[in-house]
């Protein structure tokens, strides 16, 4: 029992950080015209990814995100000497998780997602937003590396990652009833 859910971790974390590295190329080469300012998007769909992937995967998926974004940080800045990348990709993976878990606490979202509904999708999205938004300036504050007016780049920022939310969970719901309708249906289901 024990080797079939450290098989099934595995294979959550390797398929989230596998859909997140994917996800950031893809924001990397399609979508580079709503960069604000380096690192600053107003269109931002790997935050949307956090959030579906937490959602579908829990900690396994926030776990996938942070390594994935150590790999993509690795990727950009060519070393793991600064330890800001390790705390960014602390928050990347787990801030999203960390809404979630609120969002639990607070008795918003049932722990097995049952009956959850959009209203309570959106709120989710933006109380990580806003997590992710202030964890990422209070990292670049107190590694020195905070921009100028950050008042003034969070809103891009914030903005970015509630858009970005929004597109990948709007697609997700739409993909799931369109792929529920191109499945056969089931012997003795009702066919009204």
């Amino acid at each position: 029992m024990r080797a079939r859910f450290m098989g099934e971790a595995a294979v959550l974390l390797l398929l989230s950080a596998t859909i997140y590295f994917l996800g950031n190329q893809f924001q990397n080469y399609f979508l580079q015209k709503t960069e604000y300012a380096p690192g600053v998007n107003w269109i931002y769909l790997p935050a949307g990814l956090r959030v579906l992937l937490v959602l579908v995967a829990g900690v396994w998926g926030a776990l996938g995100i942070c390594f994935s974004t150590l790999l993509i940080d690795l990727q950009q800045q060519g070393h793991f000497a600064d330890g800001m990348l390790w705390v960014t990709a602390l928050l990347s993976g787990f801030g999203a998780w960390a809404a979630l878990h609120a969002m639990h606490v607070l008795g918003r979202i049932d722990r097995n997602l049952k009956g959850l509904q959009l209203g309570q999708l959106l709120e989710f999205a933006l109380l990580y937003a806003v997590v992710s938004c202030l964890g990422q300036h209070l990292i670049g504050w107190f590694f020195g590396k905070e921009a100028h007016h950050w008042y003034i780049d969070i809103w891009p920022m914030l903005v970015g990652d509630l858009a970005g939310t929004a597109s990948v969970l709007l697609l997700f719901r739409w993909s799931l009833r369109h792929i529920k309708n191109l499945l056969p249906q089931r012997i003795g289901d009702d066919q009204t």
